[in-house]
């Protein structure tokens, strides 16, 4: 069983997910782990590497966008509007 508040477990979850190419279910962990804990940002770079590989590629050049120094509002402000897709 596992506890639904696990923030690893749906990190883990996310990551074979996206590997065996489930996109959807890999986003919908991706967005848990964002909602049980915010600090995880990597997972930005996770969805928009899903986003490319399925061409919604208005967000895929978020980690290189300029001004984007990678901290934590803007990060939140990034992961916002991924969700909002």
């Amino acid at each position: 069983f596992h506890n639904p508040e696990n923030v690893d477990y749906y990190i883990s979850r996310a990551t074979l997910f996206r590997e065996m190419e489930k996109h959807d279910e890999a986003l919908k962990d991706y967005e848990k782990v964002f909602e049980l804990d915010s600090t995880k940002t990597f997972i930005i770079n996770n969805r928009a590497l899903i986003y490319d590989q399925l061409e919604k590629t208005e967000f895929s050049g978020w980690a290189t966008r300029e001004g984007n120094d990678g901290g934590v509002e803007n990060t939140a402000q990034l992961m916002n509007e991924l969700l909002a897709l």
